[in-house]
Order: structure tokens, then C-alpha cells, then sequence
């Protein structure tokens, strides 16, 4: 549907009419379906587009986009230099306890495992709970925090500790999902 909208914004030959942010929420979906460097290149448009027009909230919502879809790519360096990129603009417009950072905290622990970096990605992850444990406004973004961490430690190799941030994760999934819903965040 989303491709058929962008089609026909383009059908007189320019993409001038499509809006950066539906190249953005096209870049989401084809990430989802595991083709990354098209999700990079989608991504990288809408944040060079927004940024063309003065939309900075598109733009860097594109930017931190584009990071997690070079990550997934492989291309960790490219996507660490987004993240420090967005992360320095977020640091002159926000506090430093705002929910903009939940996605750049996330965005790096995701960009350290591609890179292989479990030390790293280990001290990211944990620096990401703790972050996110501070503020109970942040507490919508700690199950994504818990399930990375979890996944950096699977991937160590440290089986006790992702079962406990796993443990601590399921009932938040649950209270989350409505009775009789299925859901794949509790495996049915």
C-alpha cells in the first residue's frame, strides 16, 4: 500500500511530491522484511530529503533510521557516525533524560553486535537499562532495552543472565498485550 502511494506521487517522473517520511516509514517495512541495503538507501533519502525541506523531526527520525538499517547492513561504522551525528543535535534540543536518547542508546547496542563488539555491546546495553530504569517516563522504551540485553548476552554466551533479563522482560510483555490476543512477544 505504501508502495503504491509513493507510485503514484511519483507517476509525473519526480519524487518531489513524496513526503521524506513516507520513503522513512517504507525504509521500516523493507528493514522488517530483512532487505537492509534497500532500507538504507530508503532511509538515507527521506533524511536527505527532510533535511532539504527544513523538516528536522523527519529528518532525524530518518537519521536514526538509517543507522539501525546501515547496522543491520553491516556497515557499523556508517551507522555509528549517524548515531553521533543525531545524538549531538538531540544534545543541544533536549534534556539529557529525554526519550529522543532511548533510540540512539538502543541504535548503539544494536550497531556493537553487528560490529561483534560483545565487550562493548555488553557496557551500551547495560548503560541502556540503567538509563531507562531512571526515569519512569522512559519505562515505555525498557522492555526494547531488556530484550537487546538479552540478546548481547545470548550472544556471549552468558545464558543465566539473558534468561533473567528475559524473565524480567515477560510480564511486562504481558501487561502490554490484551487478554486472549496473540501475540509472537509471548510466543503464541
Amino acid at each position: 500500500m505504501l508502495r503504491r502511494s509513493i507510485a503514484v506521487s511519483i507517476a509525473g517522473g519526480s519524487d518531489a511530491r513524496v513526503d521524506p517520511i513516507s520513503w522513512s516509514n517504507l525504509a521500516r517495512m523493507v528493514l522488517d522484511l530483512g532487505r537492509f541495503d534497500e532500507a538504507t538507501a530508503l532511509a538515507e533519502r527521506a533524511m536527505r530529503q527532510a533535511r532539504a525541506r527544513g523538516d528536522t523531526v523527519v529528518a532525524d527520525q530518518a537519521q536514526l533510521m538509517a543507522a539501525r538499517a546501515n547496522s543491520a547492513a553491516g556497515h557499523a561504522a556508517r551507522a555509528e557516525a549517524l548515531l553521533d551525528d543525531v545524538e549531538a543535535r538531540f544534545r543541544t534540543m533536549f534534556p539529557p533524560t529525554h526519550a529522543a536518547f532511548t533510540a540512539v542508546a538502543t541504535d548503539r547496542v544494536r550497531a556493537a553486535l553487528e560490529r561483534g563488539d560483545l565487550t562493548r555491546a555488553t557496557q551500551l546495553a547495560d548503560d541502556g537499562v540503567r538509563f531507562m530504569e531512571s526515569d519512569p517516563r522512559l519505562a515505555t522504551a525498557l522492555p526494547l532495552a531488556l530484550r537487546l540485553r538479552a540478546a548481547v548476552h545470548l550472544r556471549a554466551g552468558r545464558y543465566a543472565q539473558a534468561l533473567a533479563d528475559l524473565e524480567r522482560l515477560l510480564p511486562m510483555t504481558r501487561s502490554s498485550v490484551p487478554e486472549g490476543v496473540l501475540s509472537s512477544g509471548l510466543g503464541n
